[in-house]
This record gives C-alpha cells, structure tokens and sequence, in this order.
C-alpha cells in the first residue's frame, strides 16, 4: 500500500458517495447528466464531480461535507447527511480540502476533492 494517497476503501468512500448524491440530484433535472473527472497518482488524489441537479445554495456549500446536512428529507427516519460526512472525514484525515460550488458545464452542483502534494 506505500505510496498511495488514499486506501482502496477511502477510495470507494469518496468516488462512490460522490458519484451516488450527484446520480440522485441530476436524475431530477431535464438534462440528467454527471461529470466524473478522477487523476490519482502516487502523491495525489484529485475528484470533480459535477451534475446536472439543482445545485447547492451558496449558503448551505460551506455545511455540506458536515454529518447531517441534507437536501434530502429523512422519510425513514434513520438520519441522513452521512455519506458526504464520511468524504469529509476522509479528505480531513488526509489534510486535504473540498470545495462546492455551481457547475458552469452542467448548471447544478461541482464538487472537487483535493488531496496530496500535487492535487
């Protein structure tokens, strides 16, 4: 495993959360499109996912890697906010950063993942 940025499992954690919340938000949308750009290497882990949905409110962009924060509503009851809570902890772990802004490509949402020495 020397070498690598992120586990295998860290890996999954982020791509598949990611690429799973933008599925559901641009499934919504009259274009229903997602954009997955991944460049890993040896020292770095970078990730934009960019879809097609509504996008996120400028206010709400700083909370969203944060347990509980939703745009979802919690119908069965056993929480929600927990899959981009977990990209966060991984990212922080790593001493990495995220960011969330609107997609210029796609008109939704973008959201990078940046990790290592030349991410």
């Amino acid at each position: 495993m020397s070498g690598l940025v992120l586990t295998p499992h860290e890996a999954v954690t982020v791509i598949g959360n990611l690429v799973d919340n933008a599925i559901d938000a641009a499934q919504h949308s009259a274009g229903r499109r997602v954009a997955v750009r991944l460049v890993s290497t040896d020292t770095s882990f970078a990730l934009t996912v960019e879809d097609s949905g509504p996008g996120v409110a400028a206010e709400d962009r700083s909370r969203v890697f944060t347990r509980g924060w939703s745009t979802k509503d919690d119908e069965t009851g056993t929480g929600r906010g927990l899959g981009l809570d977990l990209v966060g902890q991984v990212v922080r772990r790593h001493r990495g950063e995220t960011t969330v802004d609107a997609s210029e490509a796609l008109g939704g949402a973008r959201l990078d993942v940046r990790i290592g020495s030349d991410a």
